[in-house]
């Protein structure tokens, strides 16, 4: 008779081991998770973009946060991750306090809305990760990017079933959150996590979906024709290849998966119903319907590619003459491609004046409606003078800046034509505009210490395409609003949690700051909930007003003024349902009260104008003028003072 221990493949696994591995689940899972539901929810809901939207964001994140602090027997951080979060605190409540010197506290105070979610986010992430599951959060974050990308995609490939034809964002891509830019770094960020995946994953199922999601990631990039989000590819790209201590492998990685994505571009950039302005429903949805067949081929592709080269990876051994071989192959073409470059486009300091020149001068003309076209034009457009405004506004308020959110009332000032602008298309201008050197100071510290992180986590497996996912980001900041963009920004926020959580130290010291980290999570709870309850009412009156219930829209804007009391758009709410309301008396005392919350707002001026008469009408429309010279409404009004 055969023994138990003898008809046993493996022996049982004992209650100990039993709980040990469930707890070692536990740490991959829930770092996944968190990556995963905030990147996908806040991508869904256009990005994170609205105020309604930070209230809960944050509030969820601190709760997570605090549940770690309190389930966890040992939450450690490290040093690097202690400064990194004590820095971005740093910024928010600098942003905060220049409420104090900024004409309103207004804005200042709904935009330190949007960066504590930032605060909360990576406090969560920090606080949920352990050093051996940093691979988690990159994972979470890369599956959320792709299933949103891959909805994305298929607004255009089938918007006959989607219902959606985009023609107001002038046929590019950039739904679900709503900006095409942000769609496209959003994207780029996603493709350099699946290719480090796919190269670096320990399960071939995953290193298979990782490869096959370049395929609809590099799509979506491509239907945003963002030329700021290829080129953050491309730098997060080189980022990854010079910090990736096994450099070899990620090109042959790249060389085995690149083709199908490039298939992919090179197919789509051929079918002129999926490339031109004009295109009618049913000829995108046929189109859009043969290449998604074409999608799906390559897709498939690429995954057989990369289960393939994992089999030979791991069974078949490399002699090393023949890599050798295989290193000067890759060198010489990569000097052949750099010789070539010379040859068409010059030296480096003539590439450099000829893309200097091209982005200071105006854009090409998009011909026929072909927005390939957009790829190959490299000026920069609008961003020039808006860039000039922010210098100003600088030099008006070279040491402490004008105050956090106040960008836009600079614009609408000096602005040189009537383009409507919110923010810079340069977080670290129009951050060194608002808040001064200090505060570009402290953003820059917060955002720099994971590149830190990467110098001792370079031996772990993925800490250099999470280094080059976050520097995709970081470059494509300097060209665009993606600081707005809550999904984006925690996306990369992830990626650098991930490099300072594998750059932990195994033996930390038994923690001292859980009590004060917990107060903290909580008075951002706190405030949150305030925010949220105060926005919601905001957009629920704005929502009353636009259907003509103006008496929902009056109370909503009541409840709004009691849960925001340093907000003057809950009293300009009220002031604009009785006007309608022909409650004129009502209505410029409400104004009048906005106006002195914000006088920097023009809309408020022109609207207590228009519930005026005499000599406060005079003066309301002056000021009005004054903020705003060259808005059409208020351009009309110039010879009626």
């Amino acid at each position: 008779m055969t023994s138990p221990e003898l008809s046993l493949s493996r022996p049982p696994v004992t209650e100990v081991e039993s709980g040990l591995l469930g707890r070692l689940a536990l740490t991959q899972t829930a770092p996944a998770l968190l990556a995963f539901a905030v990147v996908f929810v806040l991508g869904a809901d256009s990005g994170g973009y609205r105020p309604t939207t930070w209230g809960w964001s944050t509030l969820v994140l601190s709760l997570v946060g605090a549940l770690a602090l309190v389930l966890r027997s040992e939450p450690r951080l490290g040093r690097l991750e202690k400064a990194a979060a004590l820095a971005l605190l740093a910024f928010t409540a600098w942003g905060l306090l220049s409420a104090l010197w900024s004409p309103s506290a207004t804005q200042p105070l709904l935009e330190s809305q949007r960066v504590l979610v930032y605060v909360a986010g990576l406090l969560a992430a920090l606080l949920v990760a352990h050093s051996r599951s940093y691979r988690a959060l990159l994972a979470g974050t890369w599956c959320a990017i792709t299933l949103v990308c891959v909805y994305s995609l298929l607004t255009r490939l089938v918007p006959d079933r989607l219902g959606y034809l985009d023609a107001l964002a002038g046929y590019r891509l950039e739904q679900p959150l709503g900006y095409w830019n942000a769609l496209g770094v959003f994207a780029a960020i996603g493709t350099v996590l699946a290719l480090g995946l796919a190269a670096r994953s320990r399960h071939a199922a995953l290193r298979a979906l990782a490869a096959a999601s370049t395929v609809p990631l590099v799509s979506t990039l491509y239907f945003t024709f963002s030329r700021g989000s290829w080129i953050s590819l491309g730098v997060g790209l080189l980022v990854t290849f010079a910090f990736d201590r096994r450099r070899l492998q990620l090109i042959s990685m790249l060389l085995v998966v690149g083709p199908w994505p490039a298939l992919a571009v090179w197919y789509a950039s051929g079918s002129k119903p999926l490339t031109r302005l004009g295109t009618g429903l049913a000829a995108a949805a046929d189109a859009g319907h043969h290449f998604l067949g074409v999608e799906l081929g390559l897709m498939l592709a690429a995954a057989a590619a990369t289960l393939v080269f994992t089999f030979a990876e791991r069974r078949v051994p490399v002699p090393r003459r023949l890599r050798l071989a295989y290193v000067l192959l890759i060198t010489l073409a990569l000097a052949s491609a750099l010789a070539a470059g010379v040859v068409r486009f010059g030296s480096p300091p003539t590439v450099a004046r000829h893309l200097y020149r091209s982005f200071v001068g105006p854009g090409v003309t998009v011909q026929h409606g072909n927005l390939n076209q957009r790829l190959f034009d490299l000026s920069g457009g609008q961003r020039i003078p808006q860039w000039k405004v922010a210098w100003r506004e600088y030099q008006a308020h070279p040491r402490l800046g004008s105050g956090l959110g106040t960008y836009e009332r600079h614009w609408n000032q000096l602005r040189p034509a009537n383009w409507q602008v919110v923010n810079v298309h340069n977080l670290y201008l129009e951050t060194l505009a608002e808040l001064g050197p200090v505060g570009l100071g402290l953003l820059v510290v917060a955002l720099g210490l994971p590149l830190v992180a990467l110098f001792k986590a370079r031996r772990r497996s993925l800490a250099a395409p999470a280094a080059g996912a976050y520097v995709a980001f970081l470059a494509h900041a300097a060209v665009d609003w993606d600081w707005q963009m809550p999904a984006v920004t925690l996306a990369a926020l992830f990626c650098a949690a991930a490099l300072l959580v594998a750059a932990r130290p195994r033996q930390e010291p038994q923690p001292r700051w859980r009590l004060p980290a917990l107060a903290l999570l909580l008075v951002l709870a706190a405030f949150a909930f305030v925010g949220l309850r105060g926005n919601r009412a905001i957009a629920a009156s704005e929502a009353a007003a636009n259907r003509g219930n103006l008496r929902d829209a009056t109370g909503d804007a009541r409840t709004a003024a009691r849960w925001a009391p340093w907000s003057a758009r809950p009293w300009q709410l009220r002031g604009e349902a009785e006007v309608q309301q022909h409650r004129l008396g009502a209505a410029r005392a409400d104004l009048r009260k906005a106006a002195a919350k914000d006088p920097a707002d023009w809309s408020v001026w022109l609207d207590l104008a228009l519930a005026s008469t005499g000599r406060e009408r005079r003066h309301a429309l002056t000021e009005a003028i004054r903020l705003n010279p060259l808005d059409p409404v208020v351009a009309s009004f110039k010879g009626h003072r």
